[in-house]
């Protein structure tokens, strides 16, 4: 079975054309993996709207009518990761069965109905929706990032794979840096359901980038005659079983141990940082969000 990546066409391999529109052509494997890492931008910037727009949300003056507790708004970051611990980990063995083009989809769609759903709440100012659609949300984003690693792994396998994630995580994160350094001032000048649009519009356009990778590569597959259930796999993938858990190597366990202590510390004063800055330091608006976008 012939890899994408490869530079020659396998033995037998019908001709293909030159240039950019050979899938095998770096051209177009850049312009794969722009659209790859454009899959989650959306995501990325929805999850952080919360966090950019938290002095808002917790304004306990008469006009602001979406006014939450700081329980309630906590709760918004709980109902993000507790359903993540058991999804992502059931949810990568429905990748692997299903395949890349029908989970993608599937997560999209979570993702896009769940950050709309959350539009909608902030716009009726319904923290029951909110919930809601963040909870629907959760449920699509992060293994949304998962099927996205598989996607990199089809068509980077093998060669510059490692620049392929590195490139991925960059645009990824570009998408956190945005939503810090402009919601705050989007959410403050046109309200809270402006903010939250905002993201939903960037899920939308995810979406569409999303079936455009899936229209080249069933190309990719039809010219290189991929098989696409497999995609680039020489063998046919079979899921492991929980007690293949048990035999990971201390190594490994050690680096899920610095991530959950990072994820613990880093990413929870993320969600009250803007706030945090704006109320004890006194800082102006715009600026905690530039700050802690750029960090």
């Amino acid at each position: 079975m012939e890899v994408v990546g490869s530079s020659e066409p396998g033995q037998g391999s019908p001709k293909v054309a030159k240039g950019f529109t050979n899938p095998a052509s770096d051209a177009h494997r850049y312009t794969i993996l722009f659209l790859i890492c454009m899959v989650t931008f959306g995501s990325y910037f929805s999850y952080d709207v919360p966090g950019a727009t938290v002095t808002q949300l917790l304004d306990a003056r008469p006009e602001n009518k979406l006014h939450m507790t700081a329980l309630e708004y906590n709760l918004m970051y709980s109902l993000y990761a507790w359903p993540n611990v058991i999804i992502v980990f059931v949810g990568g063995y429905f990748i692997d069965l299903l395949g890349i083009a029908f989970s993608g989809v599937a997560l999209m769609s979570l993702v896009t109905i769940g950050q709309l759903i959350m539009t909608a709440g902030a716009f009726v100012h319904s923290i029951q929706l909110l919930f809601l659609g963040r909870l629907i949300f959760a449920s699509g984003a992060e293994l949304l990032i998962v099927c996205q690693g598989s996607m990199i792994f089809k068509w980077f396998v093998g060669k510059e794979m490692a620049l392929a994630f590195g490139f991925s995580l960059t645009l990824a994160r570009l998408g956190s840096i945005l939503c810090f350094a402009f919601l705050p001032s989007v959410a403050e000048n046109h309200g809270i359901p402006a903010a939250f649009g905002l993201g939903s519009i960037f899920c939308v356009i995810s979406f569409v980038v999303l079936g455009i990778y899936l229209v080249l590569d069933s190309r990719a597959d039809r010219i290189l005659q991929r098989n696409p259930v497999q995609d680039s796999y020489e063998e046919p993938i079979q899921p492991q079983g929980l007690q293949e858990a048990f035999k990971l190597s201390p190594s490994f366990w050690l680096c899920v141990s610095t991530l959950m202590t990072n994820y613990g510390c880093l990413y929870s004063f993320f969600a009250i940082s803007i706030d945090f800055m704006h109320h004890v330091l006194g800082t102006l608006l715009p600026i905690p969000g530039c700050t802690i976008g750029h960090g």
